[in-house]
Formats: C-alpha cells, structure tokens, sequence
C-alpha cells in the first residue's frame, strides 16, 4: 500500500513558542481555527501540522544536548 496523502502531522513539543517561530516564521505556516493553550494547528496548502507542547513534568525530563 502506498501513501496517497498526508493531512495531518502531529509534533509533541518541549518548547511550543520556538517551534511556532520556526514553521510561522521561517516557513510561512498560518495559523488554523483550532488552536488552544498548548496546542497549535498550522496550515500550508492542504496539511495541518498541529503542535502539543509536552506536560512540563515529562518535559523537564526530556534533555537535549545539541539539538539540530
């Protein structure tokens, strides 16, 4: 079976505000209808990427180094 399409990706996030600098920002992602405290949805063309900030508790566990 092959993937036709993709309409939604989800990306958990420690840090929700960097990421919506980078996809709005840098890549030109607009806003969608639904977004909440914690959670952002992101359209360009017929995707929706949908960010979820992780629960500060899991988060603070979570340790990245040297990210990318």
């Amino acid at each position: 079976m092959r993937v036709k399409a993709i309409a939604r990706i989800i990306l958990f996030t420690k840090n929700i505000d960097a990421m919506l600098a980078f996809y709005e920002g840098t890549l030109g992602f607009a806003r969608g209808d639904d977004s909440t405290p914690g959670f952002v949805s992101l359209v360009v063309g017929s995707l929706e990427l949908s960010l979820h900030q992780i629960p500060e508790p899991y988060a603070n566990a979570i340790v990245i180094d040297d990210p990318p």
